[in-house]
This record gives C-alpha cells, sequence and structure tokens, in this order.
C-alpha cells in the first residue's frame, strides 16, 4: 500500500506502529475495559523498561472501548515539537487519550523492532490518531501552529470512531 503521497515507505511504517500499539503484548488497545489501567501499566512498563521515556497524560494511556488515542512523537530537539505538546497539554477530549513519545529514547531501546520493520528516524513531531481496534486513522508530520489545530484533532478523533462498527 503506498500513502497520500505514493510513498511505499510511509505506508510501511504507519502500518509497523499501527501493530506496536494494537499489539497485546505492548498494552495496545486490545484490552478490555475493566482492567485497562492495571493491564496497561503492567504492559507498559514491560515495553517501557526506560525505552520510551514517555509522557502519560493519564494512567490508562490506550483508550478505551469507545475512544480513540493520540500518538505524539518528539524530541527535545525538535523546535515545531514544543508548542505542538504544549497545545496537546491543553487539549481535552473526553473520547481521545493521549499518549506522548520521546523519539530520542525509541532508537536505542527498540533497535531489534525498528530493523525487524525497516523504520528509520521520523521526521518529528509526528501525530497518529488511533480508533479503538488499533488502526491508524490519520497521521501528520510537522505541525502547524494555527487557531484550527483543537478543531483538527476533534474532527479526526470524530471521524476515527464513526469508523467503528
Amino acid at each position: 500500500a503506498l500513502d497520500h503521497t505514493g510513498n511505499p515507505g510511509e505506508a510501511r511504517r504507519q502500518r509497523s506502529i499501527a501493530r506496536l500499539l494494537a499489539d497485546p503484548s505492548t498494552g495496545g488497545p486490545a484490552i478490555d475495559a475493566p482492567e485497562i489501567a492495571a493491564e496497561t501499566a503492567r504492559r507498559l512498563d514491560r515495553l517501557k523498561a526506560d525505552l520510551l521515556a514517555t509522557e502519560i497524560r493519564e494512567p490508562a494511556a490506550f483508550p478505551r472501548s469507545g475512544s480513540a488515542l493520540i500518538v505524539a512523537f518528539w524530541a527535545d530537539w525538535c523546535a515545531p515539537c514544543k508548542p505542538e505538546l504544549e497545545r496537546l497539554s491543553r487539549y481535552k477530549n473526553p473520547r481521545a487519550k493521549i499518549l506522548t513519545v520521546d523519539a530520542d529514547h525509541l532508537d536505542s531501546t527498540l533497535q531489534p523492532y525498528l530493523r525487524r520493520e525497516s523504520l528509520q528516524a521520523p521526521d518529528l513531531p509526528q501525530l497518529y490518531v488511533v480508533d479503538p481496534a488499533g488502526n491508524i486513522r490519520f497521521h501528520t508530520t510537522g505541525f502547524d501552529n494555527d487557531r484550527f489545530f483543537e478543531k483538527k484533532l476533534d474532527w479526526m478523533i470524530e471521524a476515527a470512531l464513526k469508523s467503528q462498527p
């Protein structure tokens, strides 16, 4: 499959990230609602092992049934990442959870996964909207610091959740 620009590499990267997020062994969205917080914490701890150095805004980072997941990849050296993280920290939508991932800590700890999936260092920031089934519904690279950021997120979340059976 190709992405919207006809690039096969980007489509492969998106599928790989979707598989990583949806994989029950990594604490993906396949978790049953009643045990989300505890199971997510256990699985994230296993996956993390100092690998993600994530900031998780809420204890249950992965969505419960009917919720979307926003995953934002960032790095300290990335100039547009800071305003995106600031906007995400203020963003509120009861139908979505937010997970921010420090990309600087991905390479060393996820080397086997990155090699297996033939992934290279991503352009940052990158933002993914993942539906409750673990499918990437939207992906953006870069950050437009405009007044429509929150409205665009609302629209993406609504569209991702409408696509569910």
